[in-house]
């Protein structure tokens, strides 16, 4: 059984259908494939204080599933040799 997991972000959603409208008309475009598309968005999020106080992390994953109301990928474990 297979299920199809086709899950639209809410910020390109957002996108879809109120910005890319006004991006037509501000820029006097004629064809709707004119206007820029959004192909990636990237949060950066500086965590230095994270060698010390390991549960900022968790902290900081937490706000941004918040603000992005997607799963947050987190660090990836690194190890040392």
């Amino acid at each position: 059984m297979t299920t199809d997991t086709n899950i639209v972000p809410r910020l390109k959603t957002v996108y879809n259908d109120e910005i890319r409208g006004k991006l037509l008309t501000e820029l006097g475009l004629s064809n709707v494939m004119e206007v820029p598309r959004l192909e990636k968005i990237v949060i950066n999020v500086g965590v230095g204080g994270a060698i010390e106080h390991k549960q900022l992390i968790d902290k900081v994953v937490r706000v941004l599933d918040r603000a992005e109301q997607d799963r947050a990928i987190g660090p990836r474990e690194t190890s040392r040799f």
